[in-house]
């Protein structure tokens, strides 16, 4: 699989070589794969979203970080289809990463990097966003809090440099939530260029997902 990250091609590595889970990995994977646990529970089912991003996350990831990280960026999801704006999803984010990070006996500074975002306090690394999970979710929620559209969102995401595609991927897809599929490609006429399945396959997992969601 092309594009996966040293995280993840470790697990892999160790499951091949053992049978066994990771004992290492506190990169933005888990974050990264999340969304759409999020969009297929709705926020009420907190603990069943926590339960299947936790374990989505740590089949790759064994970093407390990571999967607080995780959590977080699973719980924004989930909310992206129920509250009215987007820069909502900064107060849920703060409260989802204080829950998570506490039972996780993770790195508590996750709560305090997204405050900063809500306070606009928070400034990003010179040298870009790296593969630090809390990181990345931080600059995934400055660029939701902030973004005045869609193509401004990712625009944004993408001028921080570093491990963009992550950050655009994460960004797009939270703001995306308040669009239809018509609007989005009216919003990015570049998306007509980008490869992706065919489009039956993309309905398919787009119905799949609603179902859970409503199940």
């Amino acid at each position: 699989m092309p594009g996966l990250g040293p995280s993840t091609r470790a697990a892999i590595g160790r499951f091949r070589r053992t049978g066994q889970l990771p004992d290492a990995g506190n990169t933005n994977g888990g974050p990264m794969r999340v969304l759409p646990v999020g969009w297929s529970t709705p926020p009420r089912a907190a603990e069943p979203r926590r339960i299947s991003a936790l374990e989505l996350t740590r089949a790759t990831h064994a970093g407390r970080e990571a999967q607080a990280a995780a959590l977080v960026a699973a719980s924004c999801a989930s909310w992206s289809l129920a509250v009215e704006q987007p820069q909502q999803l900064i107060d849920i984010a703060v409260t989802e990463a204080a829950v998570s990070t506490g039972r996780l006996g993770a790195d508590p500074s996750l709560p305090l990097m997204l405050r900063a975002v809500a306070a606009g306090t928070w400034s990003p690394p010179n040298s870009g966003i790296g593969l630090v999970p809390y990181e990345t979710v931080t600059a995934v929620l400055h660029c939701v809090h902030t973004a005045t559209s869609l193509p401004d969102g990712i625009t944004r995401a993408v001028l921080l440099g570093g491990d963009t595609d992550t950050v655009v991927a994460l960004t797009a897809g939270l703001l995306g939530a308040w669009h239809t599929a018509a609007e989005v490609r009216a919003l990015l006429p570049w998306s007509t260029r980008v490869i992706l399945p065919p489009s039956d396959t993309v309905t398919r997992l787009a119905v799949g997902l609603t179902a859970l969601r409503h199940r």
